[in-house]
């Protein structure tokens, strides 16, 4: 069952049950060309993420240190909860 609500653009926004929405994570995940073209997908922007930014070897080993550093100069301790 699905129902219709407006946006602020005035596109109608589709609301569908959960039951149907169920029904169709099921069949997606279960497609195996879809699962496919999604790993492509995924395993193309995980390249592209490596490239533009360094890992853990390249911020100097300790990434916890790296964070700790970053919180200090910042006066935010939220960088030390990441995790490790």
């Amino acid at each position: 069952m699905s129902t219709q609500a407006q946006n602020t653009a005035g596109q109608p926004i589709a609301f569908v049950s959960a039951q149907a929405l169920r029904a169709r994570m099921h069949d997606a995940v279960n497609d195996a060309h879809l699962r496919h073209s999604f790993r492509g997908a995924m395993d193309f922007l995980m390249a592209k993420r490596a490239a533009q930014f360094p890992d853990e070897g390249e911020l100097g080993g300790d990434w916890s240190r790296h964070c700790t550093k970053i919180s200090g100069k910042r006066g935010n301790r939220s960088f030390v909860r990441f995790p490790s």
